[in-house]
């Protein structure tokens, strides 16, 4: 990728490309992406042959039962960023930003075995805070031995899985961030999600048949996070996880799971131990409704820094579908993280998420979500200071400084997120995409921000 976006890569070395996507008028330039994007679906329209059926949401849908087959895929979008830094109110500043995502899949298949190799690479380009430019790539492998099929089946399936991501180049230059001007914050802290850093994931799922009434699962899972900061702690877990469901009725089962997950970073001389067992039902009510919840325990133990806590482990599942058109569904869960920006801490995260799903016409959908997440800290933290002169003694120079003398502050941080999107499909393999976003977090030791983000996207999958 480095042939085509090489470093370092700014305005100057692509004058005339950022003239045409970024002009210095914002209004000329919004004009100017949504002309070329109904222009291209004007053109998608006219050469693939148009289907009277809507395709699913999944552009892989329809995999050859035998061979070899290639699904390539392609975005652009345009994002209007309300708080491009992630800050309080009069500390904000707007930008537009562009994405471009390439992503291409090959799957070989034989029979009930399967092997998908897949990537994908992400370049977001800021119109004027260019020091928020950065790239994204992701590498997955994955098989199926055993069956294709997601349900229950009457053999045993295994799925082994890895992969590979980086994001760069969103950490900067430090010395830019340091001196900071009135009107360019620093970058938040709070939001490990725009560092700099690599990801590597592992895992197998095995689940099949003990018997005719009883169903068992069983997983496991590794997941290691590095980040370029020397401030932000890496993170390693190791997670276990086994299940049975047993047939009660026809359309019932109840399940019995528990989870076990090892934890640690760079601030814990010792791991962090993470429990939970939960008892569950898996109903199928009718044809329109389903419900695949559990509730019980988790308790998280460390015998370092006293990391001490338990309570009620949930996971939540609905699906109720109003009319043939109307989709309402509920997921949520909670679970154990360690803190990547404050050192020997572990919380609890809670999340839900609602979701109303319409489809107006075999082309037209559009969808609504709100969700809420939780976090709540095992230990309390230092506040950070206020005085920017302070960070010149912190690597990188905008994590604030904490200040070990102040009185510790018992952290807790809601956000609450709402989504309004509105979709096109222009054939089966091509769709316009908009969407508006609001985005409230509540942070009671790094402080609080708003965020609106508008985004109009065209993506072509084959």
């Amino acid at each position: 990728m480095w042939c085509l976006f090489p470093k370092p890569y700014s305005k100057q070395m692509y004058p005339y490309l950022v003239d045409i996507i970024f002009p210095r008028q914002r209004a000329h330039g919004i004009v100017l992406l949504i002309a070329c994007l109904f222009t291209a679906t004007h053109v998608l329209g006219e050469t693939f042959t148009r289907s009277a059926e809507r395709p699913s949401a999944n552009p892989n849908r329809d995999h050859k039962e035998r061979g070899f087959a290639l699904y390539p895929a392609a975005e652009l979008s345009m994002t209007y960023d309300s708080n491009a830094f992630l800050t309080e109110e009069n500390e904000r500043e707007s930008d537009l930003f562009m994405d471009v995502i390439l992503g291409l899949s090959g799957r070989l298949s034989s029979g009930r075995n399967s092997l998908t190799l897949g990537g994908w690479y992400r370049m977001r380009r800021y119109d004027e805070v260019s020091r928020l430019d950065n790239e994204d790539y992701t590498l997955t492998l994955s098989a199926v031995i055993g069956s294709d099929t997601l349900g229950m089946s009457d053999h045993w399936t295994i799925r082994p899985r890895a992969s590979y991501g980086k994001t760069i180049d969103y950490t900067h230059d430090p010395d830019e961030l340091l001196l900071r001007e009135e009107d360019s914050p620093t970058i938040r802290l709070g939001r490990p999600d725009r560092e700099q850093q690599r990801r590597l994931t592992l895992g197998v799922d095995a689940s099949g048949p003990a018997t005719d009434k009883l169903w068992l699962s069983l997983g496991y899972g590794y997941s290691h996070v590095r980040y370029k900061r020397d401030d932000l702690f890496d993170d390693k877990t190791h997670k276990l996880g086994a299940s049975a469901s047993a047939r009660i009725t026809e359309r019932s089962r109840i399940v019995l799971a528990g989870d076990f997950a090892e934890l640690d970073n760079d601030s814990f001389d010792d791991p962090v131990y993470h429990y939970a067992l939960r008892l569950g039902i898996n109903h199928q009510r009718t044809d329109k409704i389903s419900l695949n919840s559990s509730v019980g325990y988790y308790s998280v133990h460390a015998t370092e820094r006293e990391v001490e806590r338990e309570g009620l482990s949930f996971t939540l599942g609905a699906h109720w579908r109003l009319t043939p058109k109307v989709m309402l569904s509920l997921t949520g869960d909670n679970t154990t993280e360690l803190a990547e920006d404050d050192p020997g801490n572990a919380r609890i995260v809670s999340r839900a998420i609602a979701t109303l799903r319409h489809r107006l016409t075999t082309r037209w959908w559009w969808d609504v979500a709100v969700g809420y997440r939780r976090e709540d800290y095992n230990r309390p933290s230092p506040p950070p200071v206020d005085d920017l002169t302070r960070r010149a003694d912190v690597p990188g120079g905008i994590r604030p400084f904490r200040d070990p003398d102040a009185p510790f502050i018992d952290r807790e941080v809601e956000q609450y997120i709402a989504r309004l999107g509105l979709m096109f499909w222009i054939n089966n393999y091509a769709h316009l995409r908009g969407s508006a976003t609001y985005e409230d977090t509540r942070d009671n030791v790094i402080g609080d921000y708003e965020q609106y983000r508008f985004t109009i996207a065209l993506r072509v999958a084959i």
